[in-house]
């Protein structure tokens, strides 16, 4: 159901002029990747891991395709064999691209949730695709559902959501930009600037954040050494990758957090 679904989705958003960013991950992940491909769409694969190392391996000819006819990115440097914390850090990237997230399928726990907080928290929409109330892999969508994301059917009722009403498609220009250099067009602004949330310049911390917060502060510079003390290694890098996106935290390249000055 959700490989259908998500396979109809990239299709059809690519099939429109729209960018299909999405993480490479076995089922729905690589099902949205495989439909805007299927058109010769955009699409943009956010690696967990380095860009010139596929994973999960057995979508390697994915992987290679995405090479040769879509864009690839990574934060990560080359070489770097993802690992269990890079894979939510790697969902803030997704969300920052896009102006909305669709979860196709999530269990409660499911790291599309992740994606799906942070893009609320950058201030973009929200969508679900419903399903079986019985299914435990629809629980986290039907949440979301529940707590008033958009009910997205099909690809018009993404472009319904995100697009100004009565459009089909987007302008001209970005079906142009979209024939192009596939990296190029695809906000690369998030990619290089620090993704705030609206509002006051100087971010409140939620209760929740604090204790992570005091950790860093205390010398627990890594999300490793976080997710120790937390005992939850979900917890911590959700928490890290918030405070990092409020802009109250600095991720430097050997993977330390320090705060920064505000």
């Amino acid at each position: 159901y959700g490989r259908e679904v998500a396979h109809s989705l990239g299709r059809g958003l690519a099939a429109a002029g729209v960018v299909v960013v999405s993480g490479m991950a076995m089922g729905v992940d690589a099902a949205a990747h495989e439909g805007a491909l299927a058109v010769d769409g955009p699409t943009v694969a956010v690696l967990a891991g380095a860009p010139n190392v596929p994973y999960p391996a057995m979508k390697r000819a994915l992987h290679a395709h995405l090479l040769r006819s879509a864009c690839v990115v990574s934060e990560m440097p080359p070489g770097f064999r993802a690992r269990r914390w890079s894979f939510p850090a790697r969902n803030r990237i997704i969300a920052a691209l896009t102006g909305m997230t669709v979860v196709v399928e999530a269990t409660e726990r499911s790291g599309s949730l992740i994606t799906a907080d942070i893009a609320l928290q950058l201030g973009r929409a929200v969508g679900a695709v419903p399903g079986p109330v019985s299914s435990p892999l629809s629980a986290g969508a039907n949440a979301l559902l529940h707590d008033g994301a958009q009910v997205i059917r099909d690809a018009q009722d993404v472009l319904d959501a995100a697009l100004p009403i009565g459009w089909s498609r987007p302008p001209a220009q970005a079906d142009e930009r979209a024939r192009g250099d596939r990296c190029g067009g695809v906000g690369h602004q998030h990619l290089t600037g620090r993704a705030t949330l609206p509002g006051a310049a100087r971010p409140t911390v939620a209760p929740e954040l604090s204790r992570v917060l005091e950790l860093v502060d205390d010398g627990l510079s890594t999300a490793g050494a976080v997710a120790a003390r937390l005992g939850d290694v979900t917890q911590a890098t959700v928490s890290l990758t918030r405070l990092e996106l409020l802009g109250v935290l600095r991720r430097e390249r050997d993977g330390r957090y320090v705060r920064r000055l505000l």
